[in-house]
């Protein structure tokens, strides 16, 4: 590139006004250089996707703003106002646990650029960010899609996070959150994990971790929208990574996948998606329906340089002025430490410089009463005259 450059500034000497556009081409060249570093600066520090569907066509996912779609799983995006899910823009994402699919249908959201784990996470085959980060969140809404708000026997939806692209290993996955449908039996059939005894009726949401199976929340309106916030950080080293697990306004610190991804992968992983699948198996009395989900983002971050912030300086309170004792009565008992201007060690300094003070005063008020004898004598001479 900087050859042809070079030759195509010599033969621009041939032409009129050559040199001068050649000028103009390099500046440009040079400044649209200049924006890609500065824009690739600003994506290797963080890395973020949001979306509440609105730009979405209604129809199959598959293939719209790098959303994937790997089988016949029954989703779309649909126009809908009357459900809770409901954003300004009427439309969301359907996933439900209806359609029988040979290899666990899955929708995988759109990858980050910026992958997030620990520095020898595994990524697969996938071409590695600009920067590795350590720091992963993933939050979206969701709600029943069941237009009476009935209970959909056996519906499960898994929100897996892992390292994203066209194909879905089951290995890859470092965290794994379960919305789940239940009817208040004795017991509910979450998909991939089992029964759960005690749930009440309502949607419920489970967690999956390095510590086992958690119900995060159980009981859950059928008629309302509920948050979903997953965040963690990762760092090097055995069973150290943190999580955090949101479900409406109550959180839980879990822990990740790292140890079950080192003994079944034989590493952990990275994280870049959100991968929302069946559990195995399917229920068809929820095609058509089960859950929305809306308002969906994330975020890779943390490797931006820490601030440094400069310590407020302390302002030292000005002290009241306290003027001096204006009697002998003033500086008794411990009265004399509340003078300042000027400030007394004892008592007794107290006392003599109000004493001294006081014959100081004393001898400037006779001079001064002198004076004025003086000068109304004199002037009693002109009156008299």
């Amino acid at each position: 590139m900087f050859f042809v450059w070079e030759n195509t500034l010599e033969d621009s000497t041939h032409l009129p006004g050559g040199g001068e556009i050649m000028k103009k081409t390099l500046i440009s060249i040079f400044s649209v250089i200049i924006v890609v570093f500065a824009f690739s600066a600003v994506v290797a520090r963080a890395d973020h996707i949001s979306t509440d569907f609105s730009g979405f066509t209604p129809g199959s996912i598959n293939g719209q703003q790098g959303w994937l779609v790997n089988s016949t799983i029954d989703q779309g995006i649909v126009d809908q106002s009357t459900q809770p899910a409901s954003t300004s823009a009427n439309r969301s994402l359907r996933i439900s646990y209806g359609s029988q699919t040979a290899d666990g249908g899955y929708v995988m959201s759109q990858p980050l650029i910026n992958e997030a784990g620990e520095t020898g996470a595994d990524n697969g085959t996938l071409t590695p960010g600009l920067r590795r980060q350590p720091h992963f969140e993933a939050e979206w809404d969701f709600a029943s899609a069941d237009p009476n708000y009935a209970y959909q026997g056996g519906l499960t939806l898994i929100a897996s996070a892992e390292r994203g692209g066209d194909t879905y290993d089951y290995y890859s996955t470092m965290a794994e959150i379960f919305m789940q449908d239940c009817n208040g039996g004795s017991s509910c059939w979450v998909g991939g994990i089992g029964p759960i005894y005690g749930l009440p009726d309502g949607l419920a949401v489970v967690y999956f971790g390095d510590s086992g199976t958690v119900v995060l929340a159980s009981g859950l309106s059928r008629t309302s929208m509920h948050h979903i916030k997953l965040s963690m950080d990762f760092v090097d080293g055995s069973a150290i990574d943190t999580v955090s697990v949101c479900v409406n306004s109550s959180c839980t610190t879990e822990r990740n996948l790292e140890e079950y991804n080192r003994t079944n992968n034989g590493n952990t992983q990275v994280v870049r998606a959100i991968n929302f699948r069946q559990g195995g198996g399917f229920e068809p009395e929820t095609l058509g329906k089960g859950f929305f989900i809306d308002n969906f983002s994330i975020l890779s971050s943390g490797n931006e340089p820490t601030p440094t912030v400069e310590p407020t300086p302390t302002v030292e309170p000005t002290p009241t002025t306290v003027p001096p004792p204006d009697s002998i009565e003033a500086c008794k008992g411990d009265a004399w430490r509340n003078f300042n201007s000027p400030s007394f060690k004892n008592q007794g300094q107290c006392i003599s410089y109000f004493l001294r003070f006081t014959q100081q005063e004393l001898k400037r008020f006779e001079k001064r009463w002198e004076k004025w004898e003086k000068f109304r004598d004199k002037y009693d001479k002109f009156d008299r005259w």
